[in-house]
């Protein structure tokens, strides 16, 4: 149902999305972000298996819509127990309808919609701007008191002229950094620690059934994409990424798995650990095999990245990799944050599902599993 906004003499309609919207919507975001997203708008929202609605709220004027606060729906695990959560993204208003305040009201809206029925959470990766915005939202809405705390990247630099930075650092750091860099990898690569008693495979695609009987052992409590077959089915058939998976078989039995993500038509390249198992960093000396084959593999990617704790910091720093946290990436990267609270009326203090205080940092555990999504 349609909210009518009024602000000054002009009528908004804040609505969710339907399906009349795709073409006004797509001509949006690429008015606002210089890109037509086509086969993955589908992939993501329509065809997400989920949910019934299209979780997008948009704002409407004239017949037109000027503007989009997309979010789409991810099921999630937590201790035994499942619960839905709304991945919220970047708002986009039209250069003509901004500073009227309809960023707030579409947020409102969403909350409104969802506030007594799933999904149930909220989460996202917001840049530091919309964390100050998201803030400054009445108490109602603010993420004041949810969880925000960032989500730190390791990168494998292979080429330091990939970095982004303020002014000409990046410029500057290539070079000092670019005749150390293939020196320092190859000795992390001859001394990363790896496992004799394995053998490994690699294939094209992601064998979900692999995946998903991977992911139920040794499942953390804490919060996590619900990876079973239907999840990886969609989660992996992501347009913009082409996927390999490595495993590790012990005595022909799959014991652990990477799946490496290569961003389409990426200049430069770039490659992701888009899933690494099994979920607790157990059986580490299987995972740094896995990913010394990845990392070999990906020779020619100016960088190597992943997210999270399912590969241990000791696997990742063996294999050259960094976080974004801490010099001397820092000086060039803007880590990313990771943001949750209730979508619906429940208590943000108390907010626990199945014994897990999601209001909690520890609460949750994600990964570019999560993250690549967005």
């Amino acid at each position: 149902m349609a909210q009518s906004v009024q602000t000054t003499d002009e009528t908004y309609d804040v609505r969710l999305y339907e399906p009349r919207d795709r073409e006004d919507l797509l001509a949006l975001w690429d008015d606002v972000l210089g890109k037509e997203p086509g086969a993955w708008f589908d992939w993501k929202f329509r065809d997400n298996p989920y949910l019934d609605e299209v979780p997008i709220c948009v704002t409407e004027y004239d017949g037109e819509v000027v503007g989009a606060r997309p979010s789409f729906p991810l099921p999630l695990r937590v201790g035994d127990d499942s619960l839905l959560a709304l991945v919220q993204e970047g708002a986009m208003v039209h250069a003509d309808h901004r500073r009227r305040g309809l960023f707030t009201r579409m947020v409102e809206h969403l909350y409104d919609h969802y506030a007594d029925r799933e999904p149930a959470a909220s989460i996202g990766f917001p840049n530091d701007r919309v964390v100050s915005a998201l803030r400054n939202l009445d108490s109602r809405l603010s993420l004041s008191g949810g969880v925000v705390d960032r989500l730190p990247i390791y990168y494998r630099v292979q080429d330091p002229a990939a970095m982004t930075g303020d002014g000409d650092r990046p410029g500057w750091l290539a070079r000092l950094a670019g005749p150390a860099v293939r020196p320092y990898l190859a000795v992390r690569d001859a001394t990363a620690p790896g496992a004799d008693d394995v053998t490994i495979e690699n294939r094209p695609g992601v064998p979900a059934a692999t995946l998903a009987s991977l992911a139920g052992e040794h499942a953390p409590a804490a919060a996590h994409a619900a990876r079973d077959e239907r999840f990886y089915r969609w989660r992996f058939a992501h347009p913009r990424f082409e996927y390999a998976t490595y495993v590790a078989r012990r005595d022909g039995r799959p014991v652990a798995a990477v799946v490496a993500g290569r961003e389409r038509d990426a200049t430069p390249p770039v490659v992701h650990v888009s899933e690494a198992l099994p979920p607790t960093g157990e059986r580490p000396d299987a995972l740094s095999a896995l990913l010394g084959e990845l990392v070999a593999d990906s020779a020619d990617a100016a960088l190597v990245a992943a997210a999270g704790p399912r590969l241990p910091d000791r696997v990742l720093l063996a294999h050259g990799f960094l976080p974004d946290t801490r010099a001397p990436l820092s000086a060039v990267t803007t880590p990313d944050n990771f943001v949750a609270r209730p979508l619906t009326s429940d208590d943000v203090a108390t907010w626990n599902r199945d014994g897990v205080r999601l209001s909690n940092r520890d609460g949750w555990t994600l990964s570019f599993c999560e993250r690549e999504l967005g």
